[in-house]
């Protein structure tokens, strides 16, 4: 006896109030191979939203996965027409999108833009020792939380964060939900905001790459129209006359000078830990050393650096000095 496989789903009968199975079409999707399926809406698959004729078009189309750590777009994915349909695998499901939406898909994992969420701006002002103003109460310098401060700004309309569709947010709008519907803004209108209330610090922006210009491409002639060449950005390198000791010894000095200390914590040495100065000391260091591309700026890098230093000065002295 041949048996045809169907897909069955368990629904209560409106009469009687009994669940019972039913067959839900169509039952063609379970008609192909386990290794072949794709993964479909269920809900939209149970309400016979996929024809078999449907389905059978979307196993014929052209399939490609994407996740977070993509790095590169597929170079199938750009030969194809931009207005075709691909399959795009994300997570647990696959969707039936135009060859372009799937391209901007990728484009947005591998170059993300430059938008920050509500909590990311909080913890992106605490990383560069950026706090709220004290409130002025008389027991204290108390100071109202980041985020409630924040809030304010956007109601007073110094600082400019957008909604979720990417319309700017008008004072007004948000009082007392500030935070919760996607709201986002960049590192430039932070940076805008701080230097537009006096704000003596700034948030380290990305460095555009430089552009190259290609010296085989002809000369325009007389007769065409001159076009402005870009103008070739240098991005930062580091110095090559300077050492490693005299790396880890620079950056030691510019800590101090930013009122700091480095102390040694383990028996080991190879431990230590920031004291004194303003908040976010060893942040601002490594941003700086970041920016300037120079080797060993991550942040446990240059705190291995500052090991290195004080440990060295230690041996020449017998005790740190200031």
């Amino acid at each position: 006896m041949d048996i045809k496989p169907v897909l069955v789903v368990e629904r209560v009968d409106e009469q009687t109030g009994e669940k019972v199975w039913q067959e839900a079409r169509p039952s063609a999707y379970l008609e192909i191979p386990e290794a072949d399926r794709l993964r479909l809406n269920l809900f939209r698959l149970i309400d016979g939203a996929y024809t078999p004729e449907e389905i059978g078009r979307i196993h014929s189309l052209p399939r490609f996965e994407i996740t977070a750590f993509a790095q590169d777009i597929p170079k199938e994915l750009l030969g194809l027409p931009p207005c075709s349909e691909v399959v795009l695998r994300s997570s647990s499901s696959d969707d039936v999108i135009t060859v372009e939406n799937a391209i901007q898909k990728f484009r947005r994992i591998i170059s993300p833009p430059d938008r920050l969420t509500v909590f990311e701006a909080v913890g992106l002002l605490e990383r560069y020792g950026i706090q709220p103003p004290p409130t002025g109460k008389t027991h204290g310098p108390f100071r109202i939380d980041p985020l409630q401060w924040l809030c304010r700004e956007v109601e007073a309309g110094r600082l400019v964060f957008n909604d979720h569709g990417g319309l700017r947010i008008e004072p007004g709008e948000y009082a007392g939900h500030f935070g919760l519907y996607g709201e986002t803004t960049s590192r430039k209108e932070l940076n805008a905001w701080l230097e537009r209330i006096g704000h003596l610090h700034r948030i380290p922006e990305p460095v555009a790459p430089s552009v190259a210009v290609d010296a085989s491409t002809p000369a325009p002639s007389a007769s065409a129209p001159a076009v402005a060449v870009p103008e070739r950005v240098a991005a930062p390198v580091a110095d090559p006359d300077e050492t490693t000791q005299e790396r880890q010894d620079r950056r030691l000095r510019e800590l101090r000078a930013d009122g700091a200390e480095f102390i040694v914590t383990d028996r080991e040495k190879r431990h230590g830990q920031v004291r004194g100065g303003r908040r976010g000391a060893l942040a601002r260091l490594t941003a700086r050393e970041q920016a300037a591309g120079r080797p060993m700026s991550t942040k446990d890098g240059v705190r291995q650096d500052l090991v290195s230093a004080v440990m060295r000065e230690v041996g020449r002295n017998g005790r740190l000095s200031r």
